[in-house]
């Protein structure tokens, strides 16, 4: 099994005084790993497969940079079960910059909100690319490719989704749950995917914003 590990950078503000922390704080964080609060980990490589842990990596609070490396999954103890990849969790956690393949879902956001999701790509995954479970998060050029779910499902409310790519999803590109209020969904692209390029899962027209996007199929005529 092959995992590469990744560097945590911790900066020290006590006071008016800022500290410097020598290179001895930097620490290692395999799969299975969290980003705690006020946290920035930065990946040094790629990290996987990841296999046997609820996610490969849980953010809570922090920042995790992928520095444009692959977080994997793999099945490898024959379970039947694959780690979500990379799980967002408390406020204002973010993950950026990178990719994550073949895990149960790519990316979840959960958690109090206010989370980043921004320039990751989630492909190939089992289920959903990025799912959005928690309210007032942004999620902002991903792209979502040849999922076994939806590309994007947003679950909870007051969430922009802009400037994204769904594309050869097994379902729907984009689906906004029928109990998702206030959801902004504009300038994505969603097409060739296997069911709606935009799907409104039955909310009304007026309960999430859609506007100019790109797509080949729609649910609704005010999909836009």
């Amino acid at each position: 099994m092959r995992t590469n590990a990744m560097t945590v950078y911790r900066g020290l503000l006590a006071g008016l005084a800022v500290s410097l922390l020598p290179c001895g704080a930097w620490a290692q964080v395999a799969c299975g790993g969290t980003v705690g609060p006020g946290e920035t980990v930065t990946l040094t490589g790629d990290l996987g497969p990841c296999d046997d842990v609820p996610a490969a990596i849980t953010v809570e609070g922090g920042t995790l940079d992928l520095g444009g490396f692959t977080i994997f999954c793999a099945d490898t103890d024959g379970d039947d079960r694959l780690s979500v990849g990379v799980e967002l969790g408390g406020t204002k956690a973010q993950v950026r910059n990178g990719t994550v393949t073949g895990c149960y879902s790519g990316v979840r956001v959960e958690g109090s909100g206010k989370a980043a999701v921004t320039g990751v790509t989630a492909s190939n995954n089992a289920t959903d690319g990025v799912q959005i479970r928690s309210d007032k998060n942004k999620i902002k050029g991903n792209t979502a490719a040849g999922n076994g779910d939806e590309g994007f499902d947003v679950l909870g409310s007051r969430n922009k989704v802009t400037g994204n790519t769904a594309t050869g999803n097994s379902s729907d590109g984009i689906d906004v749950a029928s109990n998702a209020r206030k959801n902004k969904v504009v300038r994505n692209i969603s097409t060739g995917n296997g069911a709606a390029d935009l799907q409104d899962s039955g909310a009304p027209c007026k309960s999430n914003t859609w506007r100019k996007n790109t797509y080949g199929s729609r649910t609704s005529d005010c999909l836009k």
